[in-house]
């Protein structure tokens, strides 16, 4: 890859779905990716399914979760599978 001065390098995981994206709205790391992402589908060219793609991509490559709130919509099952 050729970077042109004044370009960084895009830091993010090869295969995050919308990296470009997430990169040029400032994104550098997959915390900072978790930590938006009630906002995600905000941003120009991140629709709700992306977003939700996005989380659930952030999920596996963590292996954190979302609580209450998240896009996903089977949250709710998996904390009450937790808590049990």
């Amino acid at each position: 890859m050729t970077l042109y001065q004044g370009e960084e390098e895009n830091t993010l995981p090869e295969g995050m779905p919308s990296r470009k994206i997430l990169f040029d709205n400032g994104f550098k790391t997959v915390e900072d990716v978790k930590n938006a992402r009630e906002a995600l589908d905000e941003i120009k060219g991140i629709g709700k399914k992306m977003a939700e793609t996005i989380i659930k991509y952030c999920e596996s490559y963590e292996g954190w979760m979302f609580g209450a709130g998240s896009f996903s919509r089977d949250a709710g099952r998996r904390e009450k599978t937790l808590e049990n």
